[in-house]
Formats: structure tokens, C-alpha cells, sequence
């Protein structure tokens, strides 16, 4: 008893276990998990906000439902909202977690994919390119935190190519635009 008191503590009501071993006895005895998926069902149902996703994350990281957070933080509207100083090496995190509990997740193929399908829906009108630009880049910073530097270089590569096309042809357009005023 006397060890064990030494590893709660109580502040507002609310206690606190300082022990692993007891933290796990307590979630195996009490079976918390459904919980974490419902309140995850719940952020998920709420418009994306950077808060939410965080806590989304969270959620499915307590709930060990790995191919849950593996899709979401594919995701690349999350992506962005990620994408602060303060959140992005929580994200690394999320990703160094999810390479040790899931076989074959290859961060690059499951950003690629989405990746892809946003460019085709800037061509057809949908996104701005720059803004493509921006996630191929935004990518290629997390593959470098994440120390796939070879991946991490072909995505910054792709995102300067990508804003180089959009600079020429907002340049020619004012070009021309000048030169039809000239005539």
C-alpha cells in the first residue's frame, strides 16, 4: 500500500498514476480503448481545425488503431494543419510510432498517391498551383526530419518545379497582356 501511494497522486479531483505497469493495469481492468475510438469518431465528425487534428491523432494513437492514424495523417488537408513549428515533430512522432507497428508503411507511397490526385485536380481547375507546390513541399520537409533525405530532395525538387511553371506563366501572361496594350 505505502509504494503504491507514493505512485498516485490527486490534484483537482482528478488522480494521476506515475507508474507504467499501473497505468496499463488500469486501462486492461477498465478497457479504455472503445473510449479513445469514440471521442476520435467524434473530432472526426467536427470541421478540421488544427486543434482537432491533434487531438484526432492523439485519439488514435491511444486507441492503437495504427491503420487509423496511418490515413489520417496521410491526409493531406492534415497534413497542412500539421505543418506548424509547434506540431510538426509531433507528427514525426506519429510516423517513427506507426513505423514500428505497421509492416510495409512507406511514408513517401502514401503521400505520393495523394499527391498525384491533388495535382490532376489543380489541372482541371481545383487547387492553385502554388499551393500544390506548397504541400510537395511540406512533404519533402517531413521526409527530411524524418532523415529519408534522398525522398526528402525529390519532393523539394518537385515543389520547385512546380512554382517555377506557375512564375513563367504568370510572367508570360503579364507579357502578353503588355504587349497587346502596346498594339
Amino acid at each position: 500500500y505505502l509504494n503504491l501511494k507514493d505512485k498516485i497522486t490527486s490534484q483537482n479531483g482528478l488522480i494521476s498514476i506515475h507508474q507504467q505497469t499501473f497505468v496499463t493495469a488500469a486501462k486492461q481492468r477498465y478497457n479504455i480503448l472503445p473510449y479513445y475510438k469514440q471521442l476520435s469518431d467524434y473530432f472526426l465528425s467536427q470541421p478540421f481545425t488544427e486543434r482537432t487534428v491533434l487531438e484526432i491523432a492523439y485519439l488514435l494513437k491511444q486507441a492503437t488503431l495504427w491503420d487509423s492514424l496511418c490515413n489520417f495523417i496521410c491526409r493531406l488537408d492534415v497534413l497542412q494543419l500539421f505543418w506548424t513549428e509547434e506540431n510538426k515533430f509531433e507528427l514525426c512522432e506519429y510516423w517513427n510510432i506507426l513505423n514500428s507497428h505497421l509492416r510495409d508503411v512507406s511514408i513517401g507511397e502514401r503521400y505520393e498517391e495523394q499527391l498525384y490526385n491533388y495535382r490532376k485536380e489543380e489541372e482541371e481547375g481545383k487547387h492553385d498551383a502554388l499551393d500544390v507546390g506548397n504541400k510537395y513541399y511540406i512533404v519533402g520537409d517531413l521526409m527530411r526530419l524524418l532523415a529519408k533525405l534522398d525522398e526528402s530532395e525529390k519532393y523539394y525538387l518537385w515543389a520547385i518545379d512546380i512554382q517555377e511553371k506557375e512564375l513563367r506563366n504568370a510572367i508570360d501572361t503579364k507579357y502578353k497582356g503588355e504587349c497587346a496594350e502596346q498594339l
